[in-house]
């Protein structure tokens, strides 16, 4: 009997799942969409390749919003190999073989190569004990989030939030504040919003990364990379300028602790001659990405650059970091060990051949979406479509996963634009993009809202749903005021 049960316990651990009854019921609705979809009979001009591809589509976004990111992806490559579209190896090699999937991938490497260095982390913590904070309580917490604004440019953003809340605590503990009070609770949601918007500053981080592929399979327009840095620094300032603006005059916390206070916050960290060079090394590397952008083509370097590309400079850069093995450094995989997202390289690969399908003529869904909207915004303003658009991708984010909902809405307003030649298509997805990436209303939307409401000790109550709403409302009206107009002059 104690054999059988040892037996019966082996068997037990062999197949024991944490998937609930919900899971395996999304599960089987997402297959069931991806190749049951395509029996209905066609709809408007949708082909029955059309319905096939829709269904896939369909169920792939029904799996990323309620199960998991990685196998709906890989399923979806499967059900659109086998649709008719085109063959498995084809897709498969279209989509793991995409120049975006392949540049996030050596991207995702670089930012493991940093963080595992601990650069960053020094970085962040010098800037934050600059003497010029001494008795300033907003220049502290300007500083904060100028310190998680350039940890969140170069690492993931999860860690880095992890990292400058564990500075603030600190800081907390210096000048004697306790959990649940105002200003250290404005700084929690304060450091997120600006890792939130920093994470997109780059056009290379996981959700730019899909929804800027994703409107260049649609349009076949590439939005200039350097542009794109530049707005995005100036609206993401805005923004979090904005949020410390409501901080000091509207919310108006009690920072008299850091205002009578003579202390200063020294630094701990050292910054070693191996954390400068891989500090200056990044900083090399995004000149290389960006330089073709904003220099002459005709010069000898601007050309060795464009036939290296973007993937071949930062599969260029991985490599030279692995080749010099610094004395200091780690072997790349310990470098790398959890600095990869493993759901955002699927999901990416999944999205980027959905995408092209979708758009394609042969299976009429662009041209149905455009019947279907058209007359809803026919003779509307280019404001009130703007308007319409944006506020509808910003609630769905707060309630989706962004990086799905993204997916969903790019060619859905690529397409709309084509309905209205007044709408620059570029400008309304560098905006779509800003909106799509502030999800802090609820803990659906993204994870760094989940961590602050799991924060119920320095943010208690009802107060990051509160505070979540403000700063997604005040990004949507920055986004409209400052963002888009912008946009429309940058980009054409």
């Amino acid at each position: 009997m104690a054999t059988d049960n040892t037996l019966l316990t082996k068997k037990e651990s062999i197949f024991a799942s944490n998937n609930t009854t919900a899971t395996y019921i999304n599960s089987f609705i997402s297959v069931a969409l991806m190749f049951g979809f395509g029996f209905l009979p066609p709809v408007g001009s949708i082909t029955p390749l059309g319905m096939r591809v829709a269904g896939i589509f369909l169920g792939m976004i029904w799996g990323w919003l309620t199960v998991a990111l990685h196998w709906p992806s890989v399923l979806g490559l499967i059900a659109l190999g086998t649709s008719g579209y085109a063959s498995v190896t084809s897709v498969f090699a279209s989509g793991f073989g995409h120049t975006n999937v392949m540049l996030v991938l050596f991207m995702m490497i670089f930012a493991g190569i940093l963080n595992s260095s601990g650069a960053v982390k020094s970085l962040a913590d010098k800037l934050v004990s600059l003497k010029i904070a001494k008795g300033k309580p907003w220049v502290l917490s300007f500083l904060l989030c100028l310190a998680m604004f350039v940890l969140s440019c170069m690492i993931s953003l999860i860690p880095a939030i992890l990292i400058m809340w564990t500075m603030l605590y600190g800081i907390c503990d210096v000048y004697g504040f306790k959990k649940g009070e105002k200003w250290p609770m404005l700084m929690i949601v304060g450091i997120v919003l600006s890792g939130s918007m920093a994470f997109q500053l780059f056009p290379f981080k996981s959700l730019s990364m899909i929804m800027l592929g994703s409107y260049t399979e649609l349009s076949g327009l590439t939005i200039n990379y350097f542009m794109y840095f530049v707005w995005m620094l100036i609206t993401d300032w805005v923004v979090i300028g904005g949020y410390l603006l409501l901080c000091r005059f509207v919310f108006r916390p009690d920072v008299s602790k850091i205002t009578n206070s003579q202390m200063h916050i020294e630094s701990k960290e050292t910054v070693t001659p191996y954390q400068k060079f891989i500090l200056v090394y990044f900083l090399v590397v995004v000149c290389m990405l960006l330089f073709p952008s904003i220099m002459p083509k005709e010069w000898a370097v601007t050309q060795v650059l464009n036939n290296l590309g973007t993937v071949g400079t930062t599969a260029l850069a991985v490599f030279f970091m692995v080749f010099l093995n610094l004395k200091m450094g780690k072997p790349l995989k310990q470098m790398v060990d959890g600095n990869i997202d493993w759901n955002s390289y699927f999901l990416l690969a999944g999205a980027m051949v959905i995408s092209k399908a979708i758009e394609s003529e042969e299976t009429g869904i662009k041209q149905f979406i455009s019947d279907t909207m058209s007359p809803l915004l026919a003779g509307k303003s280019v404001l009130v479509f703007s308007i319409l658009l944006l506020l509808t991708a910003c609630i769905v984010t707060n309630f989706c996963n962004n990086l799905a909902t993204g997916i969903i809405f790019t060619p859905i307003a690529y397409t709309l634009c084509m309905t209205n030649p007044n709408v620059n298509s570029q400008a309304l997805m560098m905006v779509l993009i800003t909106v799509c990436s502030c999800a802090l209303a609820t803990p659906a939307g993204s994870l760094p809202a989940a961590l602050i409401y799991g924060n119920k000790e320095w943010v208690p109550g009802r107060n990051a749903l509160k505070y979540g709403l403000i700063c997604v409302g005040l990004d949507l009206i920055i986004m409209y005021i400052v963002g888009l107009p912008l946009a429309n002059v940058m980009f054409h």
